[in-house]
């Protein structure tokens, strides 16, 4: 099989965006996934994040292969996985390839596992934009440091910057 074959196989779907917000896959959400293939930021909390997204959209037996699993702390997902796993580290390269197999304990209705999985996309960027909302109150406490973005970011619209520009400077 060629490469260019590969692209144009029907059985293979190629999407672009963050693989934690379901909303890109439109009409079309997965179902029954036989291999769900990792490689994505490599840490565990969007392993984890992956996981219980795409865990009630697996087959009742799937694989889960993840790539560069032995980088920063994604590899504690290998470990912590109960299941039947191999670690390929040896077949390809150090930074790790493992495969974990999954296997559906009971039976779980199809609607109510796409709506877990959705509630699970939910939750991840519920706790993304937390986070973000943080580190935007500690710019804006640490403003005198932020003063210095307007040289830095001039091409950037007004908008962008200048929430940061009107807090006032901490006195010392």
């Amino acid at each position: 099989m060629s490469l260019m074959s590969f692209f144009s196989d029907p059985r293979v779907t190629f999407l672009y965006g963050d693989d934690c917000d379901l909303a890109i896959y439109c009409e079309a959400m997965p179902r029954d996934i036989d291999v769900l293939f990792s490689d994505t930021v490599h840490t565990y909390e969007q392993i984890k994040s992956e996981y219980g997204i795409y865990e009630p959209l697996l087959a009742d037996e799937a694989m889960i292969i993840v790539d560069d699993i032995k980088l920063n702390d994604k590899g504690r997902f290998f470990e912590e996985w109960l299941g039947e796993k191999s670690d390929l580290i040896g077949l390809c390269r150090k930074s790790g390839f493992d495969v974990m197999v999954y296997r559906r304990i009971g039976t779980v209705d199809q609607e109510l596992r796409v709506c877990r999985a959705a509630l699970a996309s939910t939750q991840v960027w519920k706790r993304r934009n937390f986070a973000a909302q943080a580190e935007v109150k500690r710019l804006r406490a640490r403003s005198f440091k932020v003063r210095f973005l307007r040289p830095i970011y001039r091409h950037l619209p007004a908008a962008v910057y200048e929430p940061f520009l009107a807090v006032p400077r901490r006195q010392n």
